[in-house]
């Protein structure tokens, strides 16, 4: 287990829930990778990371468009 799964963990269930609907959503979805600079070579680990700050911290720094 990562650091982010420990994070993601420790949301309230509700939010985790949440969390893991949005997940599922990009991965369906080729757009939100490009917007985030993700190339062909990405983990899922990069991916929960970016999605949980920018849910939870407000954080859009790997935004590129």
């Amino acid at each position: 287990m990562t650091f982010i799964d420990d994070k993601i963990n420790a949301l309230p269930l509700g939010k985790r829930k949440v969390f893991e609907e949005v997940l599922q959503a990009i991965s369906e979805e080729d757009t939100w990778l490009a917007q985030r600079g993700f190339g062909d070579n990405y983990s899922l680990d990069m991916i929960k990371l970016t999605t949980y700050r920018e849910m939870f911290e407000r954080d859009f720094s790997r935004l590129t468009v």
